[in-house]
């Protein structure tokens, strides 16, 4: 739990990935979840914006982590709120590899194959239910 919260620690391309489709699904999840339950409830007013904040917060520590593994400036990470630039950054986020050994961000991430799968299969799983409950339409009342 420590390596995946913590801001100065390097994260790997495949748990980046693999933790930002997570955070994706949690938000795909949350909206139809909301819409369902009703917007003017407490889920709606106070607990889906707090998701969502968190999910915000947690994005950034996620770009921080890729951001010190790849052996960047920890502000680079600020690339990612430059309409147009971010969108390239993010790619690169996503494919540039890595520092070789250590870097003076700590030790390379331990690369655990079987963790990042899970967490994929989690998000389809959740990416689906939150499809599955989406409101198809608006109706009249």
């Amino acid at each position: 739990m420590d390596r995946i919260i913590a801001v100065g620690k390097r994260v790997s391309r495949l748990r980046y990935s693999a933790l930002q489709l997570v955070n994706f699904s949690i938000l795909v999840t949350t909206y139809p979840l909301a819409m369902k339950i009703g917007v003017d409830t407490l889920f709606g007013i106070v607990v889906m914006p707090l998701i969502f904040i968190i999910a915000f917060l947690y994005h950034l520590v996620l770009i921080f982590q890729r951001t010190m593994d790849i052996g960047g400036r920890w502000q680079w990470a600020f690339l990612a709120f430059i309409p147009f630039i971010n969108f390239f950054y993010g790619i690169g986020l996503l494919f540039w590899k890595g520092s070789e050994g250590l870097n003076s961000y700590g030790n390379p991430p331990v690369q655990k194959h079987s963790y990042s799968i899970v967490l994929v299969i989690l998000s389809i799983v959740l990416i689906s239910y939150g499809m599955s409950i989406m409101p198809t339409g608006l109706t009249e009342s």
